[in-house]
């Protein structure tokens, strides 16, 4: 029904978002996962956070925050938000921005959420190859960068990273721009409306494409930006508020053909692996990464997994803590898989 994020809380226990169901919690036993607890009243949640104290969840329609207690999980606050595609909350929990239709919205958490201004939108947003501008804007995925000073989404159409410098009191955005990051223009992308001919991107963004999403590089101050459309991975370095592309890889460059339709990457606790769930692939494919460099070399598949029947990829992919273990999803059945890792 529609299993779209992973997260983490320790090396013994996972959330799983299903868009269709409700939020699940998986308690690990010897070197299997297991449904542990379903919560019902988190309906249809796709994005996973935590900041240092709080777990945080997001549906379209909703935003939700999450407290254990004697290892039962339960929802502690809900607000109403409309057209959510993705969440970034400020480390110390004092600001929230929303990614979606509409662009991109900030507010102050308390009781309520209280909009902090109208958030500048770049001109351009985004749209290239013949699309008209769009208003207003329309983002899939935010984050924040540069020791919170830095706020980085991601547009719908065209693929491009647009960034805003962050009042870290205030939680103010100013300074609204697009950064030099796109995509490689590629004819093996991920054709979201089925025409065949891999050109028609001007989809609704409630169809749950996931064009792009961010992933923090072990928290340090770099991100790699995932996108399904481009089959791409991009690194991105934000050192002084600037953003560059430190590196990218593409589907069919260089005889890589396992990114088509990349859904999701993450990175080992240890820096050595890169893992990313796509489209075109029935498992996440791993990659060695040069320590000095950033470069990545693809890894053979997993070993001992059988036939799959599955045909249509992985929305995600998450490392335990420990760097023991690999979770990830397929897009056919909504299964969870769990894989071994070797740290070699």
């Amino acid at each position: 029904s529609g299993v779209r994020d992973i997260l983490f809380i320790n090396n013994n226990t996972a959330l799983v978002a299903d868009m269709g169901k409700a939020l699940s919690v998986l308690s690990r036993s010897d070197n299997s996962f297991e449904l542990s607890q379903s919560l019902t009243d988190t309906p249809g949640v796709t994005v996973l956070r935590q900041t240092k104290d709080t777990v945080w969840a997001a549906s379209s329609t909703h935003i939700y925050t999450l407290e254990n207690s004697n290892g039962a999980w339960s929802k502690s606050n809900e607000w109403s938000l409309s057209g959510i595609q993705d969440i970034a909350i400020s480390p110390d929990s004092t600001h929230l921005y929303v990614a979606g239709d509409g662009g991109l919205r900030a507010f102050k958490i308390g009781e309520t959420l209280s909009p902090i201004g109208t958030v500048e939108a770049p001109a351009p947003h985004g749209i290239t190859h013949g699309y008209s501008d769009e208003t207003p804007a329309q983002y899939q995925a935010v984050t924040l960068a540069h020791n919170g000073k830095l706020v980085m989404a991601s547009s719908f159409y065209g693929g491009y990273v647009l960034a805003w410098d962050r009042n870290t009191e205030s939680g103010q955005l100013s300074n609204a721009r697009v950064t030099s990051y796109q995509p490689l223009y590629t004819d093996d992308r991920l054709d979201v409306e089925g025409t065949g001919d891999g050109e028609n991107i001007g989809f609704d963004p409630q169809e749950d494409h996931r064009l792009a999403t961010f992933i923090s590089h072990n928290n340090s101050q770099t991100h790699f930006i995932v996108s399904g459309l481009w089959s791409a991975i991009g690194k991105l370095v934000t050192e002084d508020g600037t953003v560059s592309t430190a590196a990218q890889t593409q589907q069919g460059a260089g005889g890589i053909t396992n990114l088509g339709g990349a859904y999701a990457v993450t990175t080992s606790p240890d820096d050595k692996h890169v893992y990313v769930a796509a489209n075109n692939s029935p498992h996440p494919s791993a990659w060695k990464r040069d320590l000095k460099s950033g470069s990545l070399t693809p890894l053979a598949p997993p070993k001992n997994t059988g036939a799959s029947p599955i045909d249509y990829g992985m929305p995600d992919v998450k490392v335990s803590p420990n760097g023991k273990h690999v979770l990830s999803i397929d897009d056919e059945f909504n299964r969870v898989h769990a894989y071994s890792r070797n740290p070699d």
